[in-house]
């Protein structure tokens, strides 16, 4: 099972609609490393003067005093462009080394740490179409629904039910020749804004012989679409 299924099937999700099950996944969030960024790197110069910079200069061990000299040079930190990304592993390293050997204490480690720790979503590629997935399976679509060639300018779509959210139908289209012959699909248009149990009327290109048209959801529509 992914872990947006495992997500899903947790208790507090059950009984809601599609669109507040979506919306309880959107606030979903997490806390994760990453850089600190300008701004937050200025804190880092004060502690620098409060301790921090003394301690560097008199670790006994070369490389980790290199290290924390450059990546705390009080040039670099005033810079906008300047920061440091606390979630690769050499930088972690660098702190945790750091800690150890006394370079900072333990409330500058957390600290900094905090400085590059945010807040993100949980699930920020899910779609509305994931949660109907997982509770719906039924009503994904994807199919293509074809019609008989008409020379008709208009197509209308007439949804009997509710579509499981706001979503959109796409038109192909291929010219059928007077030998009988085809033309390949081509994309011809599209209606969004499809939701609400009613007709919608879909204009669509012309061309010079009798037309095929064929429409695709991603939901499977309770609907019939005709020229």
């Amino acid at each position: 099972m992914t872990e947006l299924a495992t997500e899903l099937s947790k208790p507090e999700y059950a009984g809601l609609s599609n669109a507040e099950r979506f919306a309880l996944l959107q606030s979903k969030t997490e806390q994760v490393l990453g850089k600190i960024a300008y701004g937050n790197t200025l804190h880092l110069v004060s502690m620098l003067a409060r301790g921090l910079r003394l301690r560097i200069d008199t670790c006994a061990i070369a490389a980790l005093k290199y290290a924390w000299n450059e990546a705390l040079n009080p040039a670099y930190l005033s810079s906008p462009s300047y920061s440091i990304n606390v979630a690769l592993p050499e930088i972690r390293g660098m702190l945790d080394q750091g800690k150890a050997a006394g370079i900072c204490t333990q409330d500058e480690y957390d600290f900094i740490i905090q400085l590059a720790t945010y807040s993100k979503q949980s699930f920020p590629s899910a779609t509305i179409k994931d949660v109907v997935a997982h509770f719906n399976p039924e009503l994904i679509g994807g199919e293509w629904h074809e019609l008989e060639p008409t020379t008709a300018r208009k197509l209308k779509l007439r949804l009997a039910t509710r579509a499981p959210t706001a979503t959109h139908v796409v038109i192909q289209a291929q010219d059928v020749y007077g030998d009988g012959s085809v033309s390949d699909w081509f994309h011809a248009t599209a209606a969004h804004g499809i939701e609400l149990a009613r007709e919608y009327p879909i204009e669509v290109p012309q061309g010079d012989y009798p037309r095929r048209f064929r429409w695709s959801c991603e939901y499977a529509l309770d609907c019939v679409v005709s020229a």
